[in-house]
């Protein structure tokens, strides 16, 4: 892999871990306040997702990019920065809280296979 093509998957995970942080503590405040006890178990699980394909991300970024340095600035995605937005005590419905994490999943699942594709890496293409 280049430099530069390194420099641009490492700016590609930077943006994914981002982003699971971000659903992360979305997915963790739509848990505190549905007021169903299974409801706030989904929520509350999807969180946990979240954080554990986080450091999944974190590992291949460690693997793939080495030292590689974070030269380009974090941008993410449109609906990544309404869930940054969305305050305490004003979140959405539950159906639109589930769209969003549709959403957030399908987004995820195309960031992995555009960054499948910069590397020979098999193992980090989505089946």
């Amino acid at each position: 892999m280049s430099p530069e093509e390194a420099v641009r998957l490492r700016a590609m995970l930077d943006r994914m871990v981002k982003e699971k942080e971000i659903a992360a503590a979305f997915f963790a405040r739509m848990a505190e306040s549905l007021g169903e006890v299974e409801q706030r178990r989904w929520f509350r699980r999807m969180a946990q997702d979240e954080k554990d394909q986080r450091k999944i991300l974190v590992k291949h970024r460690r693997e793939l990019c080495g030292n590689v340095p974070t030269v380009l600035p974090i941008s993410i995605s449109t609906l990544h920065d309404r869930l940054t937005k969305v305050a305490r005590g004003a979140e959405p419905g539950l159906e639109e809280a589930l769209t969003l994490a549709i959403l957030s999943a399908d987004e995820a699942f195309g960031a992995c296979n555009r960054a499948a594709e910069m590397v020979s890496d098999r193992s980090f293409a989505s089946s």
